[in-house]
C-alpha cells in the first residue's frame, strides 16, 4: 500500500498554521475529504473541492442537475470515483476548500492521533466509491476503519471536460488530420501556425480555415483530400448553399437568427439581403470562433464526425446542410 505525506497549511495564516500527516494511497477523494475533516477539526460538510492547479482539475461531490465544469479551463472528476493516487503523483501541492466549515480549536496532537487510528484503521479490499454523505451515514452507524482499494481505478463516466480541454483536443485533432493528408506545403504553413508546446491552443481559427480550403483546391497538386474514401455523394443529393438554406427560413425566423447572431441594422431589410447579411456574419472566423467556446459535447462528437466524413471541406465552403448540423 502507497502512503503519502501530507503538510497541511491553513492559507492567509501568518505565522502559518499547519500539520503534518500520513495519508494511505488506495482511497478516493471522497474517502480524503472524511479524513481531512478530521485532521483539520472542522465542520463536516461534503460542499467540498479540491482543486489541482497545474493539472487544471477540480473534483467534487457529483450532484444530479447541477453544473459540474464550472471554469472554461478546469476539467471536472467526481471524488466518488477518482483515487488520489494518479494526481498525487502528478502535483505536489492542492487546495482544499470547504463550504460552512468552521475550524475548531486545535487538541493536542496526541489525542488526535489516538482519535484517528481509533476512527480510521486502515484495511485493503475492493474499491469504495460511496459518496461523502454515504461514507458519514456508515460512521454514524458505528462503522469504523478505512478501506483502501488494493488495486485503485477511477471511473470516469461522471467526469466532464471543460471548453478549454475540448478546443484542445479539436486542435489536436485537426492538426493530426491536417498533416496526415496535406502537401508538403500545408504542413509547413500548418507547422508555422500551430505551436507543438501548446497543443494547438494558440491556433487561429481563420487561418485553420483558409488552410482546409487550400486543400480542397490543390487536391490535384499534391494535396489529398480529408478521408477520400468517404466521398461528398453521401450527403444528400440537394446539396444548396447556406444562403440558399437561409431564404427556406420565413422573414421573423431569419430576424431570431439575425438578432441571435448579433448582426447590426437588420430590421429594415429585404428577405434576400437579410440572408446574405446573416451568410457573411455567421461565416466570419471570428464568430465561428466564438461558437466553438459554447459548444456542447454532443456538438463537438458533431463536428468530430464532420472531420471524419471529409464535411468540414462543405462547412467551410458555405455548405448549409453542413453549417445546419454543427451550429444549430
Amino acid at each position: 500500500m502507497n502512503v503519502y505525506q501530507l503538510k497541511i497549511v491553513i492559507k492567509k495564516t501568518k505565522p502559518p498554521v499547519w500539520k503534518r500527516c500520513m495519508i494511505p494511497g488506495g482511497i478516493t477523494f471522497a474517502q480524503l475529504s472524511i479524513l481531512l475533516d478530521e485532521m483539520m477539526e472542522q465542520g463536516d460538510s461534503d460542499r467540498y473541492e479540491f482543486e489541482f492547479y497545474q493539472t487544471q482539475v477540480h473534483i467534487r461531490e457529483w450532484r444530479e442537475g447541477e453544473r459540474q465544469v464550472r471554469k472554461f479551463n478546469f476539467d471536472f472528476m467526481c471524488a466518488p470515483d477518482t483515487y488520489i493516487d494518479d494526481l498525487f503523483r502528478k502535483e505536489d501541492k492542492f487546495t482544499f476548500r470547504i463550504e460552512d466549515g468552521d475550524l475548531y480549536r486545535w487538541m493536542d496532537m496526541e489525542s488526535l492521533n489516538c482519535k484517528l487510528q481509533e476512527r480510521f484503521a486502515t484495511s485493503s479490499g475492493e474499491p469504495d466509491y460511496r459518496s461523502h454523505k454515504e461514507l458519514k451515514a456508515g460512521m454514524d452507524g458505528g462503522e469504523t476503519g478505512l478501506q483502501c482499494a488494493e488495486n485503485p481505478v477511477s471511473r470516469t463516466e461522471r467526469n466532464a471536460k471543460s471548453t478549454n480541454t475540448m478546443l484542445k483536443d479539436f486542435a489536436d485533432m485537426l492538426r493530426y488530420v491536417l498533416l496526415e493528408n496535406g502537401s508538403e506545403d500545408l504542413r509547413s504553413q500548418l507547422y508555422d501556425l500551430i505551436d507543438d508546446d501548446t497543443s494547438g491552443e494558440d491556433a487561429d481559427v481563420g487561418q485553420m480555415r483558409k488552410m482546409l480550403q487550400n486543400m480542397e483546391q490543390s487536391e490535384g497538386n499534391g494535396a489529398v483530400r480529408m478521408k477520400q474514401e468517404s466521398p461528398v455523394t453521401e450527403l444528400p443529393s440537394r446539396n444548396p448553399t447556406i444562403k440558399e438554406g437561409l431564404l427556406e427560413l420565413t422573414v421573423n425566423e431569419l430576424r431570431e437568427l439575425a438578432e441571435r447572431e448579433g448582426v447590426a441594422r437588420y430590421k429594415s431589410l429585404k428577405k434576400d439581403e437579410l440572408a446574405e447579411k446573416i451568410k457573411n456574419q455567421i461565416l466570419l472566423p471570428t464568430v465561428m470562433k466564438k461558437r466553438l467556446l459554447i459548444l456542447s459535447e454532443d456538438e463537438i462528437s458533431a463536428f468530430e464526425n464532420a472531420i471524419e466524413k471529409g464535411d468540414v471541406m462543405l462547412l467551410t465552403n458555405g455548405n448549409w446542410n453542413c453549417w445546419r448540423s454543427f451550429m444549430t
